[in-house]
Order: C-alpha cells, then structure tokens, then sequence
C-alpha cells in the first residue's frame, strides 16, 4: 500500500473521530470551564506533553520513522482496533443506557488511543500509555464518581469494618452505609469512599511511570493493579479507625482531628512503595526501534467507519427514560396540609430532569410542628439530588449533615442550620426500599438502568420552621406518616 493511499484515508478517520467525539469534547469543555478552566488547563498541557512524548518516541535513524501519519510504521497488531472496537462499544453502552458523561468520555478516549495505534509505531504507541491514562484523570469527573459509583465501594468497606469490629467481640448492626454499635451510628459517607484517593493516586502513578520513563508491560500493569489494591485497602483500614474511634472509643472530637491525618498517612505510604517499585521496572530505551514502514489503508478505513457510526447514534434523552406514571401524591390524613406553589423555574427544571411529578406542601401537626414538605417521583435518578444543595441555595446556611436512624429500616438525613440545629430531613422512598443515601439511589438507577427497567423512586424532603430534634415523637410521626403514604402510593403504579 503506497503513502499516497494511507494519506487519502487518514484525513477521512480524522473528520470520522471529530463528529464522533464532538458531543464529549464539548462536555468537557464546559465541564472544565465549569470548574475555572483548571482542568481544561491542564488537560490542554498534558495534551500537548503527550505529543511531543510521542515525536521524540518515533524519532528514528531515518525520515521514513517519523511521527508524520503518512509515514509512520504502523503496528501489524490487531490491538489498536480492537480497543478502538472496546473503546466505542462501552461508549456506546452507556450512552444508550445511563446516559453518564465522565464514563462515555472514557470510552470515546480509549477509542481515541486505539486508532493513534493505528499510524503509531508499536514502541510509541506503548510508550504513550501512561500518558495517555494520565490524561484521561483529569476528566472532570471526581465528583461524579464520588456521588455515582462511590457507592458499591463505601458499602462494601462499610461490610469490612462490620466484619473486623465482629472479631474484635462487638455487636454490630450494618444497613447499606451505616454501622451501629450501642445505639451510636456512623455513617461511611461520600469522603469516606476512597474515590478522591484512588484519583489522586492514580494521577500521582501515571505521572511517576512517565517520568521514570518506565517500560510498560506486565510488570507494570501488576504494581498498578497493587497500588491500586493498596489505596483501596489502606483507605478501609482508616475508616475501621475512624469507626472503633466513633462509636467504641465514642470520642468525636478525636475522630474528626485524625479524619484527614490519617488519610494523608495513609496516601504517602501507598505512594511511596509505589515509586519505589517504579524505580526498580527496567526503562524504555532513548530512541524507538522502529521497522520499515509498512501503512494499511483497511484498518484506517474500517476505524472511520467505525467513528462515523458511532457519530450516528444518538444519546438516550430523559424524555425517552422517563414516561408519564399518572401520580398524583395524597398527603397523610394525619397532617394538616395546604398546597404550597412550585415556582416555574422549580417546575421546568425538575420537568427537564426527567420529573414525573412534583409537589410542596405547608404542614402542621397536632403537637403544634409546621413546617413544609417537598415530594419528586422519577424513574430516574437525574430529577433528585440531595437536597441541602437548593437549601444552601435559598440562602439557608447549612452548617453540617448527618445520618439519623429512626429503626433498623429507616435512616433519614438530618440538616443543621448555623446557629439554629436541625432544621430538616430527607431520604429516598420506593415501593419496596428506603434509603437516605443519594449515592445508593443513583446506583440503584443505574443498575435499573441497564436492566431497562427502573422503579418509580420519591425524594422526600422535610423543612420545619423551628429547630427540632429527629428522634422526638412528633418529628418522627411526620416521616413514618410520609413514608408511610408514599410507599402505598408507589405500590400502585408500580409493574
């Protein structure tokens, strides 16, 4: 196959890739600008790193070696399509299902790193690995794996820590993300997870592999796979000490002194042994070995076409998600109740997001309670959110939140107001479950997601005009009465 043909393919995967990754590029554009053009920033710079990292890697003893794309020498390896082929497809999956921009992002990325291995030499596209991994944590994306997928993981240390105060003679009683002990709970919540560490550390371990200009291979793919073992489990050795502190010790103002030490400690100590280990992996040579070129045009032509399909298919909208249930809340007639107005802006965000219903009502109860009470029935987990965000947002000054267990079955979220305590209370109610952790609803969404059928959920949100305490009988006869109604009323429209 003659240059003059790689080159008449090469512009065509070019235009192919830019319509195919168009939606995610603009995602990460605002989400960056979103967030003060630091990520752009340094996106943009580890960009142009990877570059050059790739030009002085297929610099060779003649002009034929080049990084030019009409006249590289390219892999003779099916890989690169194939994780081109990957790369597109999980892309693909969650575009048509969950619709979860950081995860689509870092499909259209591995696909992107599949077809340079297509006009990249072997030594060059290996080189660029580390790289290119690097590149792809710094999609904006930490909260979004935090709130979304932190889930299953802070359930699971959650399960390990029950587990170890067992051994250690205790009675411990664990629902999702909570353990109790005596009666005191604990909470292993959204920074408990492990997810910032894991980010931070697998950017602290791209960037080392690049400077250490280390040789990729099985070896490195194992200390990888170790250290990320290592943050995983030194993060649940600091929420076992956080837990024995909270509720065994039951010394506070000690656990939230250590809280971030011993994260700090524990982030150095998995670093360190893996820079140490990084030190011992052979290098990569100065210059690429580099055989004669040898261009493909099928493969080139086949990723275009591959990209331009993929440009084709739209994404899965909220409208499509979500249908009309035909809900209608009735409140409890334990409460007195007056209908409260939406405002339009309230109405037509919600409504965007995927609502398919919405209610505020003002409440008051015999024992002299009133306050308002906020209810939105989706299918998917787009149209709620934890709820202290709109409070900070009303100009409300949020001062801190906590789980609360009104029985083994029922854990709300409890607001607290500067100067002012508990003011109100939250939790997510379906027709067969209650939670009030957001992490866990979203992930039940996502899971029902891509079974294709998801139920029904209710946010629940409760504002008293006067500081109370959640376990006193009032307050908790206005959830168990909320609770109670929605749960009903759910069953009914349920499949």
């Amino acid at each position: 196959m003659t240059v003059a043909a790689k080159q008449s393919v090469v512009p065509a995967l070019l235009v192919a890739w830019a319509f195919a990754a168009a939606p995610t590029l603009l995602w990460l554009v605002r989400s960056s600008v979103a967030s003060d053009g630091r990520l752009l920033a340094l996106g943009s710079a580890l960009l142009v790193a990877t570059g050059m990292m790739l030009r002085r890697a297929d610099r060779g003893r003649s002009n034929a070696a080049s990084i030019s794309v009409t006249t590289a020498a390219t892999s003779t390896s099916l890989f690169p399509f194939v994780l081109l082929l990957a790369g597109l497809a999980f892309a693909l999956l969650v575009r048509r299902t969950i619709a979860f921009h950081s995860l689509e992002a870092l499909g259209v990325g591995l696909a992107t790193y599949g077809a340079l291995g297509l006009v990249l030499s072997r030594a060059a596209f290996r080189r660029a690995l580390p790289l290119a991994l690097l590149l792809a944590t710094v999609l904006p994306m930490g909260g979004h794996l935090e709130t979304h997928l932190g889930f299953p993981l802070r359930a699971k240390t959650a399960e390990l820590v029950a587990s170890l105060l067992s051994q250690l003679g205790y009675a411990v009683a664990t629902s999702e993300t909570i353990l109790v002990v005596e009666n005191h709970a604990a909470q292993v919540d959204l920074p408990c997870s492990g997810m910032k560490s894991l980010w931070a550390g697998l950017l602290f371990f791209f960037g080392a592999s690049v400077v250490h200009r280390v040789r990729v291979g099985i070896v490195w793919l194992a200390t990888l796979a170790g250290f990320t073992f290592a943050l995983v489990a030194a993060n649940a050795v600091r929420v076992a000490a956080l837990s024995i502190l909270a509720l065994v010790v039951k010394n506070p103002v000690l656990t939230e002194t250590v809280h971030a030490p011993l994260g700090i400690l524990a982030f150095l100590v998995a670093g360190l042994l893996a820079v140490a280990t990084l030190r011992l992996l052979p290098a990569e040579s100065a210059r690429s070995v580099v055989g004669r070129p040898s261009p493909r045009k099928l493969p080139l032509f086949a990723a275009a076409v591959v990209f331009g399909l993929f440009a084709l298919v739209p994404t899965r909208t909220i409208a499509k998600v979500e249908t009309d249930l035909g809900f209608a809340y009735q409140p409890p007639a334990s409460l007195s109740v007056t209908p409260e107005a939406m405002s339009a802006v309230e109405q037509s965000f919600l409504k965007a997001q995927g609502a398919s219903y919405s209610g505020k009502w003002r409440f008051a109860t015999p024992e002299g309670l009133t306050g308002s009470f906020l209810i939105v029935v989706a299918r998917t987990w787009r149209a709620q959110h934890p709820p202290e965000q709109c409070l900070a947002g009303a100009g409300n000054a949020v001062a801190g939140v906590s789980t609360e267990l009104l029985a083994a079955d029922f854990p709300l979220r409890v607001v607290s107001f500067a100067n002012q305590g508990a003011r109100a209370m939250y939790w997510f109610e379906s027709a067969e479950s209650r939670t009030a952790d957001y992490g866990a609803r979203v992930f039940d969404g996502i899971l029902a997601a891509g079974r294709g059928a998801a139920p029904a959920w209710a946010m629940i949100s409760v504002l008293f005009d006067q500081p109370v305490n959640p376990h006193e009988g009032a307050v908790t006869a206005v959830a168990r009465a909320l609770s109670t109604s929605t749960a009903a009323q759910l069953k009914e429209i349920s499949p």
